[in-house]
């Protein structure tokens, strides 16, 4: 892993655009749904239908909505965020700051150091509140090796054996796809992989979509619209139900937006982390964890790292 810096390093307009951003976005309905479900360790049913959790216990299978006071624990903690608690990768702040600000660099960076941070803080709730793991139910199996996944994850990223923080990455790549429509990548240049050519969003069992350039542009107008900052009143669910970021995120895919299939190793130029995805494990044609079924490759690898 490489160095983490806080975002304060950032000079004052990126700062700025950056706090403003990810404070739209922790504003929205979908945030403040996904994080619940994150301090509750479980999804709802709608979601766990919609990510392909094929266990439907008995603590799923009536979950109609979070509880309300996981709900009102993320409201609390919405208004008290500071942005200068994050630590993201040195290097990508780097990159962001050199940028030109408002430039479709700036749009691009900024929107993956939003995804980041989203994903940041879902395993930094997570793994608080749930060192565990997540709540414990009597059908709750573990994985080959004695690994319990928690109940939150994108089903086409469930590498945890390569992930830096193993299982608990896996509730970070799903909070990504709550808000964002989808895991946010990059698609890099061919000869010079630090430049920036398109974003993708990758949504569960879907294929790839790239973002158009007017959904792009309605992003990046959150890094110039400043925030309200009054504090938790009566009359702060109307001013997130407002927020600007509601009418941009989720993303979904345009009549005309380009996509890919999903198959690993196929796209080698879209990504975002190299160690998302592990192409030595993976059945053509198909994703890195097949639905529902746990291959003999994947076996393999946990004795391998039992072994260590």
């Amino acid at each position: 892993m490489g160095t983490k810096l806080s975002a304060s390093n950032l000079s004052h307009h990126w700062r700025v655009s950056f706090e403003w951003t990810l404070r739209y976005i922790l504003a929205t309905r979908k945030a403040e749904l996904a994080f619940a479900q994150v301090i509750d360790g479980l999804p709802t049913t709608s979601t766990a239908l919609r990510i392909g959790v094929d266990d439907m216990r008995s603590d799923i299978i009536n979950r109609i909505e979070p509880s309300t006071d996981a709900i009102s624990i993320f409201q609390q903690y919405r208004e008290e965020f500071d942005t200068a608690t994050i630590q993201l990768d040195a290097q990508a702040l780097q990159n962001h700051q050199r940028a030109p600000f408002g430039s479709v660099d700036f749009k691009l960076r900024l929107l993956g150091l939003a995804a980041v941070a989203i994903h940041h803080l879902a395993i930094e709730t997570f793994t608080t509140l749930h060192p565990d793991g997540g709540p414990s139910h009597p059908s709750k199996a573990p994985w080959p090796g004695g690994i319990y996944i928690p109940d939150l994850f994108h089903p086409n990223y469930m590498c945890w054996f390569q992930y830096p923080r193993g299982v608990a990455e896996l509730v970070g790549y799903w909070a990504e796809a709550e808000v964002f429509g989808g895991t946010v990548v990059s698609e890099h240049d061919a000869d010079e992989e630090i430049i920036l050519r398109r974003a993708f969003i990758h949504p569960p069992f879907r294929p790839l979509f790239e973002l158009s350039t007017d959904q792009l542009d309605q992003f990046g107008s959150l890094a110039t619209s400043p925030v309200p900052t009054a504090r938790a009143t009566e009359g702060h669910t109307s001013r997130y139900q407002n927020s600007e970021a509601t009418k941009i995120l989720p993303f979904s895919a345009s009549p005309q937006a380009r996509t890919k299939i999903d198959v690993i190793g196929r796209h080698p130029l879209i990504y975002r982390d190299k160690y998302e995805r592990v192409p030595k494990i993976y059945t053509p044609g198909e994703g890195c964890v097949r639905r529902g079924v746990v291959t003999e490759e994947m076996k393999e690898f946990v004795k391998q790292l039992d072994r260590k």
